[in-house]
C-alpha cells in the first residue's frame, strides 16, 4: 500500500473506510448501482431564523414525505440548516434562482419551518447530488475488506444508517483480530 506522501507500507491486511469514495471496491469494479433507487437531491444552506417552536427547536431533524419522494431539514448550526429535496431525475429541481424558489416551495408545503420571509438568496446556491445509491459485488477479498459506505450506500441522515456503518466496522475489526489470534 503506498500512502498519501507516497511511502509504501508493507501491510496484511487493508480495511477501506474511504466512505462513497469507494477506493478499493472501485478500483477492483465491484461497484454497482441500485437502479431501483436511483434518485436526484436538490439542497442549499438555509440561512436564517428557521426553527420549530420550544427548547429544541435547533436540535430536531425533519424528514418529511412527499408523493414525488421527500426532504429533509438538518440545522447544521445556530442559523444555518440543511434544506433538500430528493426526487427521481424526471421531478428534480432546475439550477439557480428557480430551484431555489421551487425548493422554498415545496418546504412550505411540507410544513417544515422555513420563516415566512425567507427568500431565494437566503439558501445560496442550489447544489445537486446524483446516483449515490450504490452495493458491491463483493465486500472483501485477499487482504482487504470494505466498511460502511465503501462496502455499499449506508444512509447518514437517518440514525440507523449511521449505527450499520458503526457496527459494520466494529465488526470488521473484532473478526480480524479473531483471525489473526
Amino acid at each position: 500500500v503506498v500512502d498519501e506522501h507516497g511511502v509504501t507500507l508493507d501491510v496484511d491486511h487493508v480495511i477501506d473506510a474511504s466512505g462513497q469514495t469507494a477506493l478499493v471496491a472501485r478500483q477492483l469494479g465491484l461497484v454497482q448501482p441500485l437502479e431501483d433507487l436511483r434518485a436526484v437531491a436538490s439542497y442549499g444552506y438555509l440561512d436564517g431564523d428557521a426553527a420549530l417552536p420550544g427548547a429544541l427547536g435547533r436540535e430536531a431533524t425533519l424528514i418529511v414525505s412527499r408523493p414525488e419522494g421527500w426532504m429533509w431539514w438538518i440545522p447544521v448550526g445556530a442559523s444555518r440548516t440543511s434544506l433538500g429535496f430528493v426526487t427521481h431525475d424526471a421531478a428534480a429541481l432546475p439550477r439557480g434562482d428557480e430551484g431555489r424558489v421551487r425548493l422554498l416551495a415545496l418546504a412550505r408545503e411540507a410544513g417544515l419551518p422555513v420563516p415566512p420571509d425567507a427568500t431565494p438568496d437566503a439558501i445560496g446556491p442550489l447544489r445537486t447530488t446524483r446516483d449515490w445509491s450504490y452495493r458491491t459485488t463483493s465486500r472483501n477479498g485477499p487482504g482487504w475488506t470494505a466498511v460502511g459506505d465503501a462496502a455499499g450506500f449506508v444512509d447518514p441522515i437517518l440514525s440507523g444508517g449511521v449505527d450499520f456503518a458503526v457496527r459494520d466496522a466494529c465488526n470488521t475489526a473484532l473478526a480480524l483480530l479473531r483471525a489473526r489470534d
